[in-house]
């Protein structure tokens, strides 16, 4: 912090109370002082060119470096004066005692901090990051679940289009299901065929000997519908 900084914040009560801080105020009057000077040892120095008795006869160089020195010996002791100035009117004018209240103030008076209400205050704020910390895991924790139930939804997706798709094949007319079911039933008549055959002796089971002769081999062919 510099030291313009610093002064600022030392006189931030007095700004409040004035609108404006002592140090602007007294370079303002410095450089509206230093104005009037100017102007006035200008004129001086045209009144004194334009009257020759005045002037003693001397050059206008000689009058230009007079006046020169003259202002210089101005300033010099104008400078100190204002020092003065600048430090009484600081301290004396401009400058709240701390002992005083603003009206606008007064709503805070009795209100005073302590040290362990600072300290209390310090507690408040550590609890408070320690809670954002812990939410911000939680909020990490939080978005990974997330993406990992929407691959998982994903995948459901799928496999329901899948079910969709099987579901619409058995909806069809000569669709799979209706093939099966065709392919069943002639199945079970084919069944029902040769047990019967068996069963009324028209159809023999034939084991294969290698004695038998291939001519007593008998075989009876069945229609199947």
């Amino acid at each position: 912090m510099d030291s313009n900084d610093r002064k600022t914040r030392e006189n931030e009560y007095e700004a409040q109370f004035f609108g404006f801080t002592p140090e602007p105020f007294v370079n303002g009057v410095y450089n509206a002082v230093n104005d009037y000077v100017a102007d006035c040892f200008q004129e001086l120095e045209t009144q004194i060119k334009s009257e020759p008795s005045m002037s003693s006869n001397a050059s206008q160089e000689q009058l230009r470096v007079e006046s020169e020195k003259m202002i210089k010996n101005f300033y010099r002791s104008m400078d100190g004066a204002f020092d003065r100035f600048e430090i009484y009117v600081k301290k004396n004018i401009l400058k709240i005692p701390p002992h005083v209240l603003l009206p606008e103030d007064k709503v805070q008076d009795g209100h005073q901090y302590t040290v362990e209400d600072e300290k209390e205050i310090e507690k408040e704020i550590d609890e408070i990051e320690r809670k954002i910390k812990a939410a911000r895991y939680v909020n990490s924790e939080l978005k990974q679940e997330r993406e990992e139930l929407d691959i998982a939804l994903a995948q459901l997706e799928g496999l329901s289009k899948q079910m969709d798709e099987i579901q619409d094949a058995f909806k069809e007319s000569g669709g799979i299901k209706k093939s099966i079911i065709s392919v069943h039933e002639k199945a079970e008549k084919v069944h029902d065929l040769i047990a019967e055959g068996i069963n009324s002796g028209m159809l023999q089971v034939q084991n294969t000997n290698d004695n038998e002769d291939s001519s007593e081999t008998k075989t009876k062919k069945i229609k199947l519908n």
